[in-house]
């Protein structure tokens, strides 16, 4: 038996990924809104034989949807805000209230155009995650805009492949990304004359 030290955690729904533990304000884990099979692969992995295990890169993207709600919202909206976040200063920033405790660097109103590339962008991240994260969370971007009477908030780290939502301030469960949408929302923010974050 052959071990190694890559961990891939795969998820077969959205489900809750909180917040580091050493961060503040973190959240209460909530119920699992799917329970469907959760395939932990601790790759820590020890394969039988020699045979290597598979790496992150190797697994196929598990081919899930936004959660209805989320993509409803973000696809339809109104007033559809972009975010510039500083994922390392938590209480600051150029607008006083920040975004969810994070530093907001700028922000800009997008244009339907720009919504449609967003939106499709993220949905197609999101069906691209292999269901492996990375234990952090360091966001750079979010996402406000309202819906149905109500107020929907996306706070995005592709870094660590995680978006937490939020409905009126309410923590959803957890979506699982990948890395592709990046330069998508890096554009809309760059073309708007906003600040980008220092990279990962």
């Amino acid at each position: 038996m052959t071990c190694t030290g890559v961990a891939v955690v795969t998820f077969a729904r959205n489900h809750d990924v909180r917040r580091h533990p050493v961060m503040s304000n973190v959240p209460r884990m909530n119920d699992l809104r799917s329970t469907l099979t959760i395939a932990v692969l601790l790759m820590l992995g020890c394969s039988q034989q020699g045979t290597a295990p598979q790496s992150a890169s190797e697994l196929k993207p598990l081919g899930i949807p936004l959660p209805e709600e989320a993509a409803n919202a973000l696809r339809d909206g109104s007033g559809f805000k972009l975010y510039s976040i500083d994922p390392m200063i938590r209480d600051a920033g150029p607008e006083p209230d920040g975004f969810h405790d994070y530093a907001v660097l700028g922000s800009t109103v997008v244009t339907r155009t720009e919504q449609d590339r967003l939106f499709e962008s993220l949905s197609e991240g999101v069906e691209a995650s292999v269901g492996a994260i990375a234990a952090c969370f360091d966001p750079r971007h979010g996402i406000r805009v309202e819906h149905d009477g109500k107020v929907y908030d996306f706070l995005i780290c592709f870094e660590c492949l995680q978006i937490y939502w939020y409905t009126d301030g309410e923590n959803n469960s957890t979506i699982l990304v990948s890395d592709s949408p990046l330069d998508v929302f890096n554009t809309v923010l760059s073309d708007a004359s906003i600040a980008l974050p220092d990279p990962a």
